[in-house]
């Protein structure tokens, strides 16, 4: 209606000149659509239909020319940066926020309802976003305010304070017109608190600003709420600080918000398993200590191992170049203790009688009789308390479940089931075969017939022990394979950058804890650790001097897995690096390794293979420039032997040096033996 149209035009005049330089920094709106629509009809209000027709204004050609400032929020507040309003204009803009949800029930107001107010007003309704609608009213005296409805979320003290009006000019035309503005949504979302709209929630924007960041000024509702209201709505609106951030933001922040968590989200999907990854190896790193092997084997069964030795004893006794009517007679080792004391020493079993037997303990005998081909285990008669002091006593059908042989006796018995074996045939003689420093003293009225030979049988034992079954090939291998991954530890875990705070103990002693935790429970041999000067000495193991920074480490050292042994030398540089002198000294004996490899099949002459080495060795410190003279003179005159003085290899098996010192035969097929060529710059070798 004209009146209507002068309302606004009075109010955008009044506040026009607060706003100029703001309005030169915007986009100019212009109102000559609506203005065209009724100026020739001025007065009669003809135009475009009758005057009590609302007259339709678009958000930016309507309602931001009844508020003439640049920026709007959701609700239809400018936003504080671009407007210069008063403080009660301020509290004005920010009413309809009050509250919480405005109650649909606004929409519901009739014409009648309007006009009844304490001044004639202009309703402006307006539907947001989320299908929440809401009315601002402009009185006849040019005042604004919120709707007479109450909300039920709202004290009553607090909604008579934002009911009052609140004049913008005291100049305003009398009568009064409904415009609607349009329903395109708002550019930003209102506030809002999840739920029911008739929540006691505080106002959910009251402590943001959308646009600046900057505070707002208190809400005229929260003004009015006193401490007990506040403390009555502080359980329901815990809510509101969290949607705020949300919200009370533009679409961009939001998506931005929303990039951000999936960007968490992700990095939590990789970081997870990270720390899961580090936590257990955390974890693991603690029971390495105690129980962590370096190597991965699996282990034989007791069965596998009762039936290896029960194959070890029926080649023994088919095959064997000894008299038809006899026996074989090993005695076990004994316990022994630190000289005058009752201080036990570490048991190791005789290796022969362990080789057919299996049998760990002190004190016990084997009798094998060449003609029936059984064999007959004698145990000690143990005390009862042994088992107080020493662990529990086996039974004889555990012995012999343990090692299959035919029969298990106590030793007091052993003179009884000798005279059955040696009665059970009329032969001359029954020849009782021994190993050399075993004395089997028997009385010869009761074994007439019986005699001892202790020349015989050590040749025939050595010559079975040096070719060996494929399960003694696995237990070596897994001596072996411990004691080269312990090597390896060793390596990896040298102090490189600080070598002179070890001692040459300390790494022996983590070699043994290395092959204990893999059930390696004893040494093929004392282990040799020398670095510098002593790591020119053969068999060196008192191990007592620090490493020095320059000084080359070698470790000559081993395990031993059920019985069976290994022999593994490793030499490498104390601070990680070899200078050049020793890279050199190092490809020197490893070319001559190689070669020696090369060399190894069966039915080779291990005696030409060793003579071979000392060529190789002689020829590489010629051209050193370390001696003078040719190959064959260094040899014939035994030169390589003052650089290297032992043998290039030996068996391995029971011992570390198996049966024999040096292999003198022909290879065959299982024959297990080391290749460890060496280069030594001994003081007592070399020097006069």
């Amino acid at each position: 209606s004209i009146q209507s149209i002068n309302q606004i035009n009075s109010i955008n005049q009044i506040t026009q000149s607060n706003n100029r330089d703001l309005r030169r920094n915007s986009p100019k709106k212009k109102m000559s659509d609506h203005r065209s629509g009724s100026g020739s009809g001025s007065g009669s209000g003809s135009d475009s239909g009758s005057g009590d027709q609302d007259e339709e204004l678009s958000f930016e050609q309507g309602y931001e020319h009844l508020v003439p400032h640049r920026t709007l929020d959701p609700m239809g507040v400018p936003s504080a940066q671009d407007r210069a309003l008063s403080l009660d204009e301020m509290e004005y803009y920010r009413q309809p926020q009050i509250g919480g949800l405005i109650s649909p029930a606004r929409n519901q107001q009739s014409e009648s309802d309007v006009s009844s107010n304490e001044h004639s007003a202009l309703s402006l309704p307006f539907t947001d976003e989320y299908g929440q609608a809401g009315d601002h009213f402009l009185d006849s005296t040019g005042g604004r305010h919120a709707p007479p409805v109450k909300s039920p979320g709202i004290p009553p003290h607090a909604q008579r304070s934002y009911q009052g009006v609140h004049p913008v000019s005291s100049a305003a035309p009398s009568g009064a017109g409904r415009l609607r503005v349009s329903d395109k949504p708002p550019s930003r979302p209102p506030c809002s608190c999840f739920g029911d709209p008739t929540t006691s929630c505080l106002p959910c924007c009251s402590g943001f600003s959308r646009d600046s960041g900057q505070d707002r000024l208190p809400l005229l509702a929260e003004q009015a709420l006193s401490d007990a209201d506040l403390a009555n709505a502080s359980a329901r609106t815990s809510c509101c600080s969290l949607v705020n951030f949300y919200v009370c933001r533009g679409p961009r922040t939001r998506l931005a918000l929303w990039i951000l968590l999936l960007v968490c989200l992700v990095v939590a999907l990789i970081l997870l398993p990270v720390l899961a990854y580090f936590t257990a190896t955390c974890e693991q790193t603690d029971v390495r200590v105690f129980s962590e092997c370096v190597s991965i084997f699996t282990p034989p069964t007791q069965e596998d191992l009762a039936d290896m030795r029960e194959s070890l004893r029926t080649r023994l006794l088919r095959d064997n170049g000894l008299a038809n009517y006899g026996a074989i007679y090993l005695e076990g080792g004994t316990e022994s203790s630190l000289f005058l004391s009752d201080t036990e020493l570490p048991f190791y079993q005789e290796d022969n009688f362990f080789y057919l037997t299996g049998i760990a303990q002190p004190n016990y005998r084997l009798l094998m009789d060449l003609d029936s081909r059984s064999a007959v285990l004698f145990a000690p008669n143990l005390p009862a308390d042994y088992a107080v002091w020493n662990g529990v006593v086996p039974s004889l059908d555990q012995i012999r479940e343990q090692t299959l042989v035919n029969a298990v006796y106590y030793d007091d018995q052993f003179i009884s089931v000798l005279s059955n074996f040696s009665a059970a045939v009329d032969p001359a003689t029954y020849t009782i075969y021994t190993l050399p420093g075993v004395e089997l003293s028997l009385n010869t009225s009761v074994f007439p017939n019986v005699v001892s030979n202790d020349r015989d049988l050590q040749p025939i034992m050595y010559a079975k022990r040096s070719v060996k079954i494929d399960e003694e090939v696995a237990l070596l291998r897994i001596a072996s394979q411990v004691s080269s991954q312990a090597h390896r530890w060793l390596m990896e875990h040298f102090p490189v950058d600080k070598p002179s705070s070890v001692f040459e103990y300390s790494i022996a002693a983590n070699f043994v804890a290395q092959n204990a935790l893999c059930d390696l429970q004893h040494q093929s041999y004392l282990p040799i650790v020398g670095s510098g000067y002593n790591s020119a000495i053969l068999h060196y193991t008192s191990a007592q001097d620090q490493v020095g920074e320059h000084d080359l480490v070698l470790i000559d050292a081993a395990g031993m897995y059920k019985g069976y042994t290994s022999d593994v030398t490793r030499t490498w540089p104390a601070r990680g690096r070899f200078s050049k002198l020793q890279a050199r000294l190092y490809e020197m004996v490893y070319r001559v390794q190689q070669i020696s490899f090369s060399l190894l099949a069966p039915g080779a002459d291990f005696s030409k293979i060793s003579s071979n080495c000392t060529a190789s060795i002689a020829q590489e410190l010629l051209d050193a420039g370390l001696v003078n003279g040719t190959v064959s003179e260094l040899v014939s005159n035994r030169i390589v032997s003052l650089f290297m003085p032992h043998g290039l290899g030996h068996f391995v098996g029971l011992t570390v040096h198996d049966t024999t010192i040096y292999p003198k035969t022909v290879l065959q097929p299982n024959m297990v033996l080391t290749i460890e060529p060496g280069i030594y710059f001994n003081k007592g070798l070399l020097l006069p």
